[in-house]
């Protein structure tokens, strides 16, 4: 499912997208050397930037030649987005910083990176949530 916006600003900004790389819509996106990339459990939240505006596939003219992505970013540290969760989400995990399993899911059992935030039990696979994205990203709160 990816992250849906829920409630706040966002904006949309142009990132130089890297050859050959793919990723969904509304799926998370980071800087790697100056260029977009999918996000991965190992993406930092300084990194990550926002969500895809569309699709990139192999059949898309960005992955085989360079041009930018557009991706939508929150405004500020209150955009809640609703996303899809690795099993197991409970009540008492309101408030809890998770990192990602990929670019499209937020690992519930891993909390080094702090990615997100939860802020809305929706099911034990569903929630909102908050990016903790950017240059302002920082560990442990948002």
């Amino acid at each position: 499912m990816s992250f849906i916006v829920k409630k706040g600003k966002t904006k949309i900004i142009e990132v130089p997208w890297t050859t050959g790389q793919t990723t969904s819509k509304d799926a998370l996106v980071c800087w790697s050397v100056g260029y977009g990339i999918p996000c991965t459990s190992s993406t930092t939240a300084g990194a990550t930037i926002g969500t895809a505006v569309r699709a990139v596939t192999s059949a898309t003219d960005i992955y085989t030649t360079q041009g930018n992505l557009q991706v939508r970013v929150p405004c500020d540290n209150n955009v809640e987005w609703e996303a899809t969760v690795t099993a197991s989400l409970v009540v008492a995990d309101l408030g809890l910083h998770c990192d990602l399993t990929d670019q499209d899911t937020i690992n519930r059992a891993a909390g080094t990176l702090d990615i997100v935030q939860i802020s809305k039990f929706i099911s034990t696979t569903k929630c909102w949530c908050k990016l903790n994205v950017g240059t302002g990203a920082h560990a442990g709160s948002l």
